[in-house]
């Protein structure tokens, strides 16, 4: 986006507010969206699934007769098409299409189209619950280096064991593992726990002598020093396993 000082400064107030608030939504709801880094952009945000192509852009801001209004464009347009909408509304109309684009990704997630939907679903639950975030700040902020630091040296020793059992570096678990390793930094908490979660999800689907083998690895390095209360869960279902 332009250098503020080329901007009006009733117009960077604006801006400086919506951001404010949109960040707010999103972090209330970071285990279904995301910030993407977009320097042409005031603000864009993703779903999380990284399957998905919907997103949430503020593209640009300016003066129409005294009042600011927003250059938008979000995917879906709404429940009956998927295409992309442009729009150019004012700051609270801006804020309440983000809401609904929200509502719509919840609805979507909610849908289970086939078994294999709902025992993924079922799954990706299954594990995520078990991760007890009490930082007031998972929302907000992401690990600490010293986590993070243990978050990487589990993501390369999944890796070796996942190759040493025939999975190949092009495969979706190992391509959402060096994801992790070299995204985490940008990612709250939260979505790190989410990305776990859904990471022992594809790999319990292969079997289960597989996430047995992950599970103990993640035992062993993530256990040194607790990512949250709930890892000592993966210590205790690794040994029942």
């Amino acid at each position: 986006m332009d250098y503020k000082k080329n901007i009006s400064l009733i117009v960077c107030q604006d801006i400086e507010r919506l951001v404010k608030q949109i960040r707010q939504i999103c972090h209330k709801n970071s285990d279904i969206v995301k910030f993407t880094e977009d320097q042409s952009s005031i603000i864009r945000i993703t779903d999380l699934d990284d399957k998905s192509s919907f997103f949430y852009e503020v593209k640009l801001a300016r003066l129409n007769r005294g009042i600011t209004v927003f250059i938008i464009e979000y995917k879906p347009k709404d429940e009956l098409s998927i295409e992309v909408q442009k729009i150019t509304p004012n700051y609270e109309a801006t804020v309440n299409y983000f809401n609904q684009w929200i509502e719509m990704i919840k609805q979507y997630n909610a849908v289970s189209i086939s078994p294999v939907d709902r025992i993924t679903e079922f799954y990706e639950k299954e594990f995520y619950s078990n991760f007890d975030i009490v930082d007031d700040d998972a929302d907000i902020n992401p690990f600490d280096l010293e986590k993070q630091l243990i978050i990487s040296r589990f993501v390369d020793s999944s890796i070796s064991l996942l190759k040493e059992n025939n999975i190949s570096s092009e495969d979706e678990i190992i391509v959402d593992l060096s994801d992790l390793k070299e995204n985490q930094q940008n990612y709250t908490k939260r979505i790190v726990i989410r990305k776990l979660s859904i990471i022992f999800t594809k790999i319990k689907k292969r079997g289960i002598d597989l996430l047995k083998l992950i599970l103990k690895e993640a035992s062993k390095e993530l256990i040194k020093k607790a990512i949250t209360e709930g890892i000592d869960f993966i210590g205790q279902l690794s040994d029942k396993l």
